[in-house]
């Protein structure tokens, strides 16, 4: 977000659209509007600000209610909500003397917060010296593992993975179903049964003599 009161005036907020969200599914059009992104100096030949200044609450408020954007009609709960802030400096907004709102980045970034929207912080090539800007940077996110300190653009590369990670990170392969470890009882060998002992023979009875006749 930029603006300059001279080159705008009375619509000193000057937003752009690089792709809207219903139409950020695909990774190469996303690609396509990263590469066709511009500085918003109008020697550019596409913006007409004649000094672009960093504006980070207006950004965040901006981005907050536009259609194209987290104001759209799209609400399904399982889609994340993630606002990742690129700045590489203190805000510019102070403009209360021409009757505008001063936006306070750390206010605004809490307003994404409460709607839900995982906020991340990147600062590019601050001054650790500069108390005020660092102060403002670390009031955008309510978790210091949610802020990267980079000292110049190209360290933004190395920085994609990990916050591809924190944004969406992967499903869990979901574990094989459990067999039952019971151990199963050794069935007992089936008893032999026990041979019936042979009978004896009967024994047959000792004949009583014949008594012979008397003579």
């Amino acid at each position: 977000s930029g603006r300059k009161w001279e080159d705008t005036y009375p619509n000193h907020v000057y937003n752009t659209v690089e792709i809207a969200l219903s139409k950020g599914t695909s990774e190469g059009e996303v690609t396509k509007a990263i590469e066709a992104m511009t500085w918003h100096h109008k020697s550019q030949g596409k913006h007409n600000l004649s000094d672009p200044e960093t504006y980070t609450g207006e950004g965040i408020n901006w981005v907050l209610n536009d259609k194209s954007m987290f104001g759209s009609a799209r609400k399904e709960k399982e889609i994340p909500k993630v606002l990742v802030i690129v700045t590489d400096g203190e805000s510019n907004s102070k403009w209360e003397e021409k009757g505008t709102k001063e936006y306070s980045p750390g206010k605004e970034a809490k307003k994404a917060r409460d709607q839900n929207i995982n906020v991340i912080a990147v600062g590019i090539g601050f001054d650790e010296k500069n108390t005020g800007a660092i102060k403002e940077l670390e009031s955008l996110v309510d978790d210091k593992k949610k802020l990267y300190k980079l000292k110049d653009y190209s360290e933004l590369n190395k920085l994609v993975d990990t916050i591809t990670t924190e944004t969406c990170p992967p499903k869990p392969t979901p574990a094989p179903p459990l067999r039952d470890l019971t151990p199963r009882p050794t069935p007992l060998p089936t008893p032999e049964p026990t041979p019936s002992p042979t009978p004896l023979p009967t024994p047959k009875p000792t004949p009583v003599p014949t008594p012979l006749p008397t003579p």
